[in-house]
């Protein structure tokens, strides 16, 4: 492990040069925060909030690689609401009071005690919530903390990493205002043993959901409150298997979208979460091409200090059937 990965474990705090790389140069922020909407110009895209609830704080790290991310979008009408549940009492001691926050913010910058607006790039929002509540309720909290003029919703897990054109690739694929979006296909990574394999499901990945808003906020709809597969719970539930799948299976550097980590703190089991590679039934069995494994490498490897092989295919496919 690099020297660079231990500090930042202990931290929990990106260098910066590690951040310009996995999102690269981020864009300058906008002159003004997103303001409450008027009906949206069709010269202007619809807004797009994105969602990232993080409640571990040995997920940080990956939580602020996520938030980079998002910063580094093309996608131009956007905004980024962080719903931070960390206990503060497990933050590293040199952090209680430098810096407990998803983003890293100077004392002049937080609003108040239960919400952080980075001024930097005012199109991120940080609310606090108390400690120990499912995943479910933390994306509840932030459809309820979604700006005005919020047309459309995308999941943004705390310990995945999107391409900077995701949002622009998934939004452009929409065909209406009432139909999800989701990507086909995401690169799975086991940081733990530096290996890497494509993940593909035919009705879509239920992490990479963009869905739009209903007229009326108060038929928005909930995620049940538990922790583990709510948002593809949520998906099934409201639109039925009524999405677009946006196939992006053909070349670089629309096949890797979106890439999921696991780092032994995920809820599934590195069995499940790697499983479904071995099963035919469940998604593409092809290999990684070197073009995949080169991309995250150079935006990821340095993080971990560590160059992704791609994991090899097993003889034997499994049971396991979820993602």
């Amino acid at each position: 492990m690099s020297q660079q990965m231990r500090t930042a474990r202990a931290t929990g705090t990106l260098p910066a040069e590690l951040v310009a790389a996995m999102a690269g140069k981020l864009p300058p922020a906008p002159a003004a925060a997103v303001q409450p909407a008027a009906p949206v110009s069709p010269l202007r895209p619809p807004l797009v909030t994105a969602t990232l609830v993080v409640s571990d704080v040995n997920r940080l790290l990956f939580a602020r690689a996520a938030v980079a991310a998002f910063m580094a979008q093309t996608y131009t009408n956007k905004h980024l609401v962080i719903v931070n549940g960390i206990d503060p009492l497990t933050y590293p001691a040199e952090q209680k009071q430098a810096d407990d926050s998803v983003l890293t913010l100077t004392d002049a910058q937080r609003a108040d005690a239960s919400r952080v607006t980075n001024r930097e790039h005012p199109w991120v929002t940080e609310h606090r919530v108390q400690p120990g509540l499912t995943v479910g309720a933390m994306r509840n909290a932030a459809l309820a903390a979604l700006p005005p003029g919020t047309s459309w919703v995308a999941l943004w897990d705390d310990d995945n990493f999107s391409h900077p054109f995701r949002l622009a690739f998934q939004m452009a694929h929409r065909i209406d205002d009432t139909t999800p979006v989701l990507l086909r296909k995401e690169i799975r990574v086991d940081v733990v043993n530096a290996v890497a394999c494509p993940f593909e499901a035919a009705a879509g990945v239920h992490s990479t959901l963009i869905f739009p808003l209903p007229p009326a906020r108060s038929t928005m709809p909930a995620f049940p409150d538990k922790t583990g597969y709510e948002d593809a719970e949520f998906w099934v539930k409201n639109w039925g298997g009524r999405q677009v799948v946006v196939p992006n299976i053909g070349e670089f550097p629309q096949a890797v979208m979106q890439v999921a980590f696991w780092h032994g703190r995920n809820v599934a089991s590195r069995e499940l979460f790697l499983g479904p590679y071995a099963d035919p039934k469940w998604f593409n069995r092809a290999e990684i091409s070197p073009n995949e494994l080169a991309y995250f490498n150079e935006k990821i490897g340095p993080v971990y200090g560590a160059s992704f092989q791609a994991a090899p295919i097993p003889q034997t496919p499994t049971e396991n059937k979820a993602g």
